[in-house]
């Protein structure tokens, strides 16, 4: 399983729409379990993914929380892609 975390300048929706975006049907083809505007569950591929997100008042930014099994590579390249 991997864990990974970073602070980004995108919205909390916008990041759910993106990770939906790559990771759902119509990127990496998981099925959505869950999602709303603060959070995405997935699974399929033979494990799943849970995308938390966090306002940071003082900031303005967002921090975002991923953990996953069997998609580690497409969970970095993801987290690499959220501009800072």
């Amino acid at each position: 399983m991997l864990n990974m975390a970073k602070v980004t300048k995108l919205k909390a929706a916008e990041v759910v729409d993106r990770a939906i975006a790559f990771f759902g049907p119509e990127g990496w083809g998981m099925d959505v379990v869950e999602s709303s505007a603060c959070c995405a569950r997935l699974r399929g591929l033979g494990g799943f993914l849970l995308l938390q997100t966090e306002d940071i008042a003082e900031s303005g930014d967002t921090r975002v929380e991923i953990q996953g099994t069997e998609i580690e590579s497409e969970i970095r390249e993801f987290m690499r892609a959220l501009p800072d």
